[in-house]
């Protein structure tokens, strides 16, 4: 049905109002909510007291976009899908290149116009996971605390592909793994089982090697949500979740390949002393290593003293530094110039 001429001018005045608060600045402004509340309106006059404009303004081209496009389905955000990585500790593999392929992961999902914070987590166990409960509850206070929207976990020997964060994302599940199988035998590592390559399927629990949250999950459990020294039982935990009304969601087509079996603290009072002995006596030589942040490419582009690292930039003899350069004199203005 056609729009009588009256409404018809008033959303042309509107959209003219809208291309003209768009000019000066980057505005993530809602102009289709107001033109399909000027629609339903219809007939209605929309004065200065019924006329209500939401401003808000991004940092950049790409998270305008997303904030313009998702507004429909979902509540806006300071920074619409910005992400936390937090590592448990810095033990990367010494037997792949997880560090490598986190920070490659990391810079893909920049690149794609989120904003992502990478956070290697202080390893406070005395005794091997005795006090990674307090070590994931400090990544929810970081997330919280920083504003992310994101939350996402990873332990040190993931080799994930670089879309695989982009993609998880765009699933926009409050809680979601990839599909993570036990290296040699196969055993996938959540339940109920299931195929890959079968989209978003429900699970009951997961292990925690990658497993994104939405940050507003943990507005109803607070911050000490893990608690230790069964930092690790991933059962316990999804019970609370499930209570609250969440449940983790596996991601079927996106297969993540892991360095090694997961350990289960609890699991391990079953083995004969000596053999626990044993176990602890490896996990603890391993963790007193220092990290593997060797490059894929040891001649590529960002490495440092051996070490991978993506946001290294040239300096001026054209070779590899970390972080930003000291000013030189060359650098500093003139006072003429001033």
């Amino acid at each position: 049905m056609a729009l009588d001429s009256e409404v018809q001018s008033q959303i042309d005045e509107l959209k003219a109002e809208i291309e003209r608060l768009k000019e000066p600045t980057s505005l993530a402004f809602p102009d289709e909510y107001l033109l399909r509340r000027k629609s339903v309106v219809g007939a209605q006059d929309m004065d200065e007291k019924t006329r209500y404009i939401h401003v808000r303004n991004f940092p950049s081209e790409p998270e305008l976009k997303r904030a313009n496009e998702s507004q429909n389905s979902r509540w806006n955000h300071i920074r619409p899908d910005s992400i936390l990585v937090c590592s448990m500790g810095f033990h990367w593999s010494g037997d792949g290149f997880s560090w490598n392929k986190v920070c490659d992961m990391v810079q893909h999902t920049q690149d794609a116009g989120h904003y992502v914070g990478l956070s290697e987590l202080q390893d406070r166990c005395s005794d091997p996971y005795d006090a990674l409960g307090t070590m994931r509850n400090e990544a929810i206070l970081m997330a919280l605390n920083e504003g992310f929207e994101w939350l996402l976990y990873i332990d040190n020997d993931v080799e994930p592909e670089p879309d695989v964060l982009t993609r998880l994302i765009q699933r926009q599940h409050s809680i979601l793994s990839p599909f993570i199988a036990e290296p040699g035998t196969g055993r996938q590592l959540f339940a109920p089982n299931m195929h890959t390559n079968t989209g978003l399927q429900p699970a009951k629990w997961t292990v925690l090697s990658m497993l994104l949250f939405r940050t507003s999950v943990f507005n109803a459990t607070g911050p000490d949500f893990w608690r230790d020294p069964i930092g690790a039982d991933e059962g316990f935990h999804f019970q609370k979740l499930w209570f609250l009304g969440h449940r983790p969601f596996i991601d079927t087509d996106i297969q993540l390949v892991v360095g090694g079996a997961p350990h289960y603290p609890l699991s391990t009072n079953r083995l004969p002393s000596d053999e626990r002995r044993e176990l602890w006596d490896k996990i603890n030589e391993k963790r007193n290593r220092p990290p593997n942040r060797s490059p894929m490419d040891p001649d590529g582009p960002h490495v440092v003293d051996g070490e991978y690292m993506p946001w290294s930039i040239p300096n001026r003899d054209g070779e590899i530094e970390a972080g930003t350069p000291e000013p030189t004199d060359d650098d500093m203005p003139n006072a003429e110039d001033i």
